[in-house]
């Protein structure tokens, strides 16, 4: 019964976080906006519980091309695998996750990739003992494209969900645009070095 509890725990825990991430088919970095923070290597914990009950833990490591970061998200016994590249737009940081781990839905319970091939990504601040990061607030987007506010090429699943299908150079501009906007940046999770 306890698995049981569990499992639906967690798919709850799914539906809930992949709202609260874009995906796009594009990834956010290029090469000119690569780059590599040595400070960002090794564990972190999610010391506001953001992304599960009784927080998670994140494993950071250089990638084999040095590029980027392999990064491993332990929440209890399950855990996720993520190809992770740094960007640097003006004076901001942002991460792109890309998902190399490979399972079924039920089982996916981070939000930051969703279940299909795809990019999301999030707004990241050092600070003395670790890191924030920021994700975009798919409303506030959805609002934006609504008004026509906002140009930028996307489409919309059956399911309502807002797929960016925008180039990188394009999603670039619009993050860079938005970077310091409190309302389009609302979600934040809070982690310390281990």
């Amino acid at each position: 019964m306890k698995k049981t509890s569990r499992r639906i725990f967690l798919i709850a825990l799914v539906a809930a976080f992949l709202q609260s991430c874009i995906p796009s088919i594009h990834p956010l970095y290029t090469d000119d906006t690569l780059v590599f923070r040595q400070d960002l290597v090794g564990l972190f914990a999610d010391v506001n519980e953001t992304w599960s009950e009784g927080g998670s833990k994140w494993i950071f490591k250089q990638s084999k091309d040095g590029k980027g970061y392999d990064l491993t998200v332990i929440d209890g016994e399950a855990t996720k695998q993520f190809d992770v590249h740094m960007v640097k737009l003006g004076q901001h940081y942002f991460l792109d996750f890309f998902s190399s781990s490979k399972e079924t839905h039920e089982s996916a319970i981070f939000a930051l990739a969703p279940n299909f091939p795809a990019h999301t990504f999030a707004k990241i601040i050092f600070t003395d003992k670790g890191f924030e990061l920021r994700q975009f607030n798919p409303d506030w987007l959805e609002k934006l494209f609504k008004e026509k506010k906002i140009r930028l090429k996307h489409e919309v699943n059956s399911e309502g969900t807002v797929i960016l299908t925008a180039p990188s150079r394009d999603l670039q501009k619009f993050v860079a645009k938005y970077a310091d906007n409190e309302e389009a940046l609302e979600y934040v999770s809070i982690f310390e070095k281990q």
